[in-house]
Protein backbone atom coordinates (compact mmCIF):
# COMPACT_ATOMS: atom_id res chain seq x y z
CA UNK A 1 0.00 0.00 0.00
CA UNK A 2 0.89 3.61 -0.23
CA UNK A 3 -0.50 5.44 2.48
CA UNK A 4 -3.67 4.59 2.18
CA UNK A 5 -3.21 2.51 5.56
CA UNK A 6 -1.93 5.73 7.47
CA UNK A 7 -5.01 7.88 5.54
CA UNK A 8 -7.19 5.73 6.73
CA UNK A 9 -5.84 5.09 10.21
CA UNK A 10 -6.26 9.22 10.80
CA UNK A 11 -9.53 9.60 9.33
CA UNK A 12 -11.36 6.70 11.45
CA UNK A 13 -9.64 8.39 14.81
CA UNK A 14 -11.16 11.86 13.47
CA UNK A 15 -14.20 9.97 13.04
CA UNK A 16 -14.18 8.79 16.37
CA UNK A 17 -13.38 5.10 15.54
CA UNK A 18 -10.04 3.45 17.38
CA UNK A 19 -8.10 1.49 14.71
CA UNK A 20 -6.06 -1.72 15.76
CA UNK A 21 -3.25 -3.40 14.26
CA UNK A 22 -3.96 -7.37 13.20
CA UNK A 23 -1.06 -9.89 12.30
CA UNK A 24 -3.78 -11.63 10.34
CA UNK A 25 -4.51 -9.23 8.50
CA UNK A 26 -3.08 -9.67 4.12
CA UNK A 27 -3.45 -7.58 1.54
CA UNK A 28 -4.41 -9.11 -2.55
CA UNK A 29 -3.36 -6.56 -5.31
CA UNK A 30 -5.72 -8.14 -8.09
CA UNK A 31 -4.84 -5.11 -10.55
CA UNK A 32 -1.22 -3.68 -11.38
CA UNK A 33 2.10 -4.92 -11.35
CA UNK A 34 5.13 -4.65 -9.92
CA UNK A 35 7.31 -1.57 -10.72
CA UNK A 36 9.94 -2.52 -13.65
CA UNK A 37 12.27 -0.18 -11.91
CA UNK A 38 12.68 0.33 -7.80
CA UNK A 39 12.74 4.06 -8.14
CA UNK A 40 9.44 4.08 -9.73
CA UNK A 41 8.13 2.01 -6.39
CA UNK A 42 9.60 4.63 -4.39
CA UNK A 43 8.44 7.60 -6.56
CA UNK A 44 4.37 6.15 -5.52
CA UNK A 45 5.85 5.59 -2.20
CA UNK A 46 7.23 9.37 -1.85
CA UNK A 47 3.97 10.95 -3.64
CA UNK A 48 1.79 9.13 -1.23
CA UNK A 49 3.86 10.39 1.81
CA UNK A 50 3.60 14.10 0.51
CA UNK A 51 -0.28 13.74 -0.19
CA UNK A 52 -0.22 12.36 3.09
CA UNK A 53 1.33 15.64 5.09
CA UNK A 54 -0.45 17.73 2.61
CA UNK A 55 -4.10 16.29 3.27
CA UNK A 56 -3.48 15.94 7.06
CA UNK A 57 -0.95 18.83 8.39
CA UNK A 58 -2.51 22.16 8.50
CA UNK A 59 -0.87 24.57 6.26
CA UNK A 60 2.15 26.47 8.07
CA UNK A 61 4.87 25.70 9.28
CA UNK A 62 4.62 22.17 10.76
CA UNK A 63 3.38 21.01 6.89
CA UNK A 64 6.40 22.91 5.22
CA UNK A 65 8.90 21.56 7.70
CA UNK A 66 7.45 18.25 7.29
CA UNK A 67 7.84 18.32 3.34
CA UNK A 68 11.13 19.79 3.44
CA UNK A 69 12.49 17.15 5.70
CA UNK A 70 10.75 14.50 2.74
CA UNK A 71 13.14 16.63 0.86
CA UNK A 72 15.50 16.26 2.53
CA UNK A 73 15.75 12.38 3.34
CA UNK A 74 15.67 11.99 -0.45
CA UNK A 75 18.57 14.42 -1.42
CA UNK A 76 20.64 12.36 1.45
CA UNK A 77 19.96 8.95 0.47
CA UNK A 78 20.92 10.25 -3.17
CA UNK A 79 24.30 11.60 -2.15
CA UNK A 80 24.99 8.65 0.19
CA UNK A 81 23.84 6.19 -2.94
CA UNK A 82 26.19 7.95 -5.54
CA UNK A 83 28.92 7.64 -2.49
CA UNK A 84 28.36 4.24 -1.72
CA UNK A 85 28.02 3.62 -5.78
CA UNK A 86 31.98 4.79 -5.82
CA UNK A 87 32.75 3.25 -3.05
CA UNK A 88 31.17 0.01 -4.57
CA UNK A 89 33.54 0.47 -7.26
CA UNK A 90 36.77 0.90 -5.18
CA UNK A 91 35.48 -2.15 -3.36
CA UNK A 92 34.37 -4.71 -6.54
CA UNK A 93 36.78 -7.15 -5.07
CA UNK A 94 35.06 -7.46 -1.75
CA UNK A 95 31.35 -8.88 -3.13
CA UNK A 96 29.86 -6.21 -1.00
CA UNK A 97 26.60 -4.72 -3.33
CA UNK A 98 24.44 -1.45 -2.59
CA UNK A 99 20.78 -2.67 -4.48
CA UNK A 100 18.92 0.74 -3.30
CA UNK A 101 21.81 2.87 -4.28
CA UNK A 102 20.54 3.84 -7.82
CA UNK A 103 16.64 3.97 -7.30
CA UNK A 104 17.52 6.69 -4.64
CA UNK A 105 19.08 8.61 -7.63
CA UNK A 106 15.79 8.09 -9.87
CA UNK A 107 13.84 8.92 -6.92
CA UNK A 108 15.62 12.71 -6.47
CA UNK A 109 15.88 12.96 -10.05
CA UNK A 110 12.50 12.62 -10.39
CA UNK A 111 11.60 14.81 -7.50
CA UNK A 112 9.55 16.97 -9.83
CA UNK A 113 7.40 14.48 -10.10
CA UNK A 114 6.33 13.42 -6.31
CA UNK A 115 7.02 16.46 -4.62
CA UNK A 116 3.43 17.24 -5.82
CA UNK A 117 1.80 14.59 -4.20
CA UNK A 118 -1.19 13.16 -5.58
CA UNK A 119 -4.15 15.10 -7.47
CA UNK A 120 -6.87 15.29 -4.56
CA UNK A 121 -9.34 12.44 -5.03
CA UNK A 122 -13.17 12.80 -5.45
CA UNK A 123 -15.43 11.70 -2.78
CA UNK A 124 -17.66 8.89 -3.72
CA UNK A 125 -19.32 8.82 -0.45
CA UNK A 126 -19.23 10.02 3.05
CA UNK A 127 -17.85 8.40 5.82
CA UNK A 128 -19.51 7.03 8.34
CA UNK A 129 -20.54 8.78 11.95
CA UNK A 130 -19.90 8.08 15.10
CA UNK A 131 -23.14 8.37 17.97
Amino acid sequence: MYGEDADLNVRARRAGWRPVITPDATVIHHVGASSARRSDKMIMVMRAKVTFVRDHFEPGARRRSALALLTLGVAVRATLAVLTRWLKAAKAASGRTVPTADAWVGVWKARREWQPGYPPAPVIGKWPTTG
